[in-house]
């Protein structure tokens, strides 16, 4: 049986500099794609790893492949979850992408994120 993919909303974002030739940059997040998606179990070995690393895993998701292949640091906002905390929506930055196949042979994404301190100013579109 297919995934549901119902644990929110994710809008995939690539970071842009929205600033005039001379000025000072001004980076905003704008919109790829946006979808539902599939809050998954951090494993201990994932979570280990990264630790070692001295990398933070906050959650992983999955998503479908839609046409759009995400990027290691891209972003994620989160919308619509159990543990959203800004009500615009939580800003992550993708630190790993996993290309897979679910249950039904069907072609998805997991995506390791880390949630960012500090917020971009999105542009959604």
């Amino acid at each position: 049986m297919a995934d549901l993919l119902d644990s929110g909303t994710v809008t995939l974002c690539k970071l842009v500099n929205y600033a005039l030739p001379g000025d000072m940059a001004t980076y905003k997040l704008k919109k790829i794609i946006s979808q539902n998606y599939d809050e998954r179990q951090i494993g201990l070995n994932r979570a280990y790893l990264a630790r070692g690393a001295d990398m933070q895993v906050d959650m992983v998701i999955r998503i479908w492949d839609e046409g759009v292949r995400p990027s290691i640091g891209y972003y994620a906002i989160l919308t619509d979850y159990k543990w959203q905390d800004d009500p615009c929506g939580d800003q992550f930055r993708i630190d790993l992408v996993q290309p897979t196949l679910n249950e039904d042979g069907l072609q998805v994404f997991d995506l390791t994120l880390s949630r960012l301190e500090n917020n971009y100013d999105a542009i959604i579109n």
